[in-house]
């Protein structure tokens, strides 16, 4: 259970670090615009 809930968090990371990327790309892309 210990490696699952590992694995969560990661993950969870993970999704907000894409998060962030897809946010900040699309930030320049409309100031670019």
């Amino acid at each position: 259970m210990p490696s699952l809930e590992t694995d969560n968090e990661q993950g969870d990371i993970a999704t907000r670090t894409l998060q962030g990327s897809i946010y900040t790309i699309t930030a320049a892309i409309i100031t670019l615009i």
